[in-house]
């Protein structure tokens, strides 16, 4: 299943596009390569109770103004270990490219943590991400779907993909991305 959201994810990244600026995009791959590196937490290192929270960014191509674009922004989510509760939710803000800034939050919720995952097939974590976004009264409909995995000895950071539908009044389209974030105390 992981490997069909990965290959889906950069299929319709192929669909065109800009780059963000080219000092947050070294300081989104950095952070991503250096959490990444520390390769996947297997899942019975996992605690089973209490949550952890986790911030970063997350770069989303985004079609707005008919042209997909990377549009960087601020990531938030908390993770919950216990069976019940609320295991995934967060939010992202101030997304902006090169020559756009977009306002509004995301939501990030409806979430679950997958115990059984093997991460070479499937994700440790999904939930719901949406919300509405202003481009200078032009309002994008965002529904779609996070997915991660926790890595370090110690879950110290989470990095994943996100994809779903982008609507702007009767026209819907597709984007894709990535997220990462690092524990925060």
């Amino acid at each position: 299943m992981k490997y069909h959201w990965i290959m889906w994810g950069m299929l319709t990244a192929c669909g065109g596009g800009g780059t963000g600026g080219g000092t947050a995009l070294a300081g989104f791959d950095g952070l991503h390569d250096e959490v990444t590196g520390l390769g996947v937490t297997p899942v019975g290192d996992l605690p089973t109770q209490g949550s952890a929270s986790y911030a970063g960014l997350i770069q989303l191509d985004l079609p707005i103004d008919g042209t997909a674009q990377t549009f960087e922004g601020a990531f938030d989510v908390t993770l919950g270990f216990d069976a019940g509760g609320t295991p995934v939710t967060g939010s992202v803000t101030d997304l902006a490219s090169d020559a756009i800034s977009l306002t509004g939050t995301l939501q990030i919720d409806n979430g679950a943590m997958n115990p059984g995952a093997v991460p070479s097939l499937d994700y440790q974590f999904t939930a719901d991400i949406g919300g509405a976004l202003d481009e200078s009264g032009t309002i994008y409909i965002i529904d779609g779907t996070v997915a991660g995995d926790f890595y370090g000895a110690q879950w110290e950071g989470i990095a994943g993909v996100a994809f779903g539908d982008i609507t702007q009044g009767t026209t819907v389209d597709i984007f894709d991305g990535t997220f990462v974030g690092e524990r925060t105390p």
